[in-house]
């Protein structure tokens, strides 16, 4: 017995002014459209409807079918007991129930708290919520936007540099949130540049869910579509997130490519033994424009496979736990403007132009 049935025919009995049979045949019918042949689909819905009419949970009223007083506690049952206080108490139109329990429910969020509740109203609260349960952040509580982006960054720079950095990276807090985005948008199939947070959380719930937009609707469909198939949405974001570190990659056909991803002492060692050779200025005071070090430490550890977004993210760490020094380019000209632009590097109110170089 598919216990999906059974819930959504409780719900769209609750809708305001309940549902005829028709309503519920055709309502149910496109919640899970695709997931059965149409014969099959028409008589789990039928089914369903008649073990609710025999089990007295819903009842008919001039041809349209209302709950009964035993209904509150099935609806407990499936949507949790604060969902389903609200599914009682406010009497909403179906489209409404649609877009809140219903999608709750196929987000595996079965006992969604106010917030929770609150946050599925929108385009980004919805793609918050999506995100966040792969992420493992604290159950119950909605997290922020930056929050999101900040882990995402995280998740990025482990893809790149491999999980032997999780211990020096933290939260990922730290980072500015231009350049956590830029690091978060790298997990995207596009990546692109994003104007906020809430964007960037929004098309990345979008891709997890192979979803057909980016606006809220768009993501409720996709997630009612991939529950009704069986799959909850966010395993399908698990999937598409947890992008493997390229040393954890499969073994594949001849002989495997030689990877050495660096911890923080390494990268570090490293960044500096490719800035020497690039240095300008007089000894005590060398400095090398980080656009320049990208370029050099390339052709040094051909064997690293990072874009220069993550590189740069990792000068930022390596320069916050004291590992190098970042230095600011004071003067500028026509013959370093290039220079200067390409290796600008932002960290809270500050912007960096160089390695420093200590003879």
């Amino acid at each position: 017995m598919d216990t999906r049935f059974d819930a959504v025919v409780l719900l769209r009995c609750a809708a305001r002014n309940g549902a005829t049979k028709a309503e519920i045949a055709r309502d149910l019918a496109a919640v899970f459209a695709g997931s059965l042949p149409a014969a099959a689909l028409q008589r789990a819905i039928t089914t369903a409807a008649d073990r609710a009419l025999a089990a007295k949970l819903i009842r008919e009223r001039r041809q349209r079918l209302i709950l009964t007083d035993t209904a509150p506690s099935a609806l407990t049952k499936h949507f949790g007991a604060a969902v389903a206080a609200k599914i009682s108490a406010q009497k909403l139109a179906w489209t409404d129930l649609r877009a809140g329990p219903l999608t709750l429910l196929a987000l595996g969020l079965a006992d969604a708290t106010a917030a929770q509740m609150r946050a599925c109203e929108s385009a980004e609260g919805l793609a918050g919520l999506i995100v966040q349960q792969h992420l493992g952040l604290t159950p119950g509580r909605v997290a922020s936007m930056a929050t999101l982006r900040a882990q995402l960054a995280i998740l990025s720079l482990e893809r790149a540099f491999g999980h032997r950095l999780t211990a020096d990276l933290g939260r990922g807090s730290h980072l500015s949130a231009k350049a956590g985005r830029a690091l978060a948008a790298e997990l995207l199939a596009q990546p692109r540049q994003f104007s906020s947070d809430a964007k960037l959380i929004v098309a990345t719930a979008a891709q997890h869910l192979g979803a057909t937009g980016e606006t809220a609707e768009a993501l409720r469909s996709a997630a009612i579509k991939a529950w009704t198939a069986g799959a909850q949405p966010q395993a399908k974001a698990a999937a598409a997130l947890s992008v493997a570190a390229a040393n954890d990659a499969p073994p594949l056909a001849g002989p495997a490519p030689v990877i050495s991803l660096p911890d923080m002492a390494e990268f570090s060692r490293s960044v500096l033994q490719a800035a020497r050779p690039v240095a300008e200025g007089w000894p005590g005071n060398r400095k090398a424009f980080i656009s320049r070090v990208w370029h050099a430490i390339r052709a040094l550890r051909p064997e690293w496979s990072f874009s220069e977004t993550a590189f740069k993210a990792m000068l930022i760490e390596a320069h916050r736990l004291g590992r190098l020094v970042l230095a600011n380019a004071d003067l500028k000209n026509k013959g370093n403007i290039a220079d200067v632009e390409a290796s600008a590097v932002t960290y809270k109110n500050s912007v960096w132009h160089y390695v420093r170089i200590e003879d």
